[in-house]
């Protein structure tokens, strides 16, 4: 069934086959082979009239699809219990209809043996979870999200599928949580540093602008490189940056900022394009403009001075 977003009442409101429904959801634990946790808790949502699930799938949740090479299976995707995870809600609802949360993190060793040099590096020298700038990863995730919404056309649910929110750092939010929320920084891998030449090649065309704004007459876009962390955590004024100054972490910001917003577009066109527009397509994003997280936030700590 095909879900747009129109203005409904003056509000902004999705349809399914033309019938504008309350975007009203329960967010739970993704289904097992097994069995839902859950279920008892969802029959008291449908029959309040609320048929909207929204759950973990792809990277993470307690059986990732996207779990690497294994026993009976080719490549590194494993849809066997799909179609009986996705049953078990609708046993319970049949009118139900699915938020795919799609994580695409890498936090799995598989992923890491096979691809150390794509892994993001912290000031430290730590390697984490898969660079933002890696094009590996970058073309893995959107070929797992064009197998998976076709293994759902296969079984016979993609009609079901109400929406696909793309999702990469901590929980998902696009922000690292171990290098924008706790003191080292990134990303020093050598994808990242490949992407920011690129971008600033781009962006100042001449390395004379380069060298201008940074204040810098030796820098190239052949040698530049990602700010230190000495150079990250420092500010001239408070929580302010002086473009004079501090022009280099700046353009690194925005260089990642501009990174993490083509990805999404990218995974979301991926998303609308595979579904031939039937779904919608979204990421968390904009409210962390008005948060200011820190490991603290999580009570996760040791908490660091500064935040994201």
């Amino acid at each position: 069934m095909p879900t747009t977003v129109k203005l409904y009442n003056g509000t902004p409101t999705p349809f399914v086959d033309d019938k504008p429904v309350f975007a009203g959801y329960m967010w739970t634990r993704t289904p097992t082979a097994e069995g839902w946790e859950h279920a008892p808790i969802a029959r008291q949502y449908a029959d309040a009239g609320i048929h909207l699930y929204a759950f973990d799938v792809g990277a993470g949740g307690p059986t990732p699809e996207w779990c690497g090479p294994g026993p009976g299976r080719e490549g590194p995707y494993d849809f066997s219990t799909v179609e009986a995870r996705l049953g078990h809600i609708l046993d319970v609802d049949p009118e139900a209809r699915f938020h795919f949360r799609v994580y695409l993190e890498m936090r799995q060793q598989w992923w890491y043996d096979a691809y150390p040099q794509e892994r993001e590096v912290d000031s430290i020298g730590t390697p984490l979870t898969q660079s933002f700038a890696s094009t590996v990863w970058r073309e893995q995730s959107n070929d797992f999200l064009r197998q998976f919404i076709a293994h759902l056309a296969a079984i016979g649910l993609a009609d079901r599928a109400f929406a696909y929110q793309t999702g990469a750092g901590h929980t998902g939010e696009w922000v690292k949580g171990l290098t924008s929320m706790r003191a080292p920084c990134g990303d020093y891998s050598a994808p990242m540093r490949a992407h920011f030449r690129d971008w600033l090649r781009a962006y100042y065309v001449e390395v004379e602008a380069l060298r201008a704004a940074w204040a810098d007459p030796g820098v190239s876009f052949e040698s530049a490189e990602v700010p230190s962390a000495e150079e990250q955590l420092r500010t001239a004024h408070q929580t302010f940056r002086d473009p004079r100054r501090e022009r280099k972490v700046v353009d690194y910001y925005r260089c990642l900022a501009d990174l993490c917003a083509d990805l999404i577009i990218d995974f979301n066109r991926t998303v609308k394009e595979a579904t031939a527009g039937q779904a919608l397509a979204g990421a968390f994003y904009g409210y962390l403009m008005e948060l200011a997280w820190n490991a603290g936030f999580f009570a996760e700590g040791p908490d660091s001075l500064y935040s994201t």
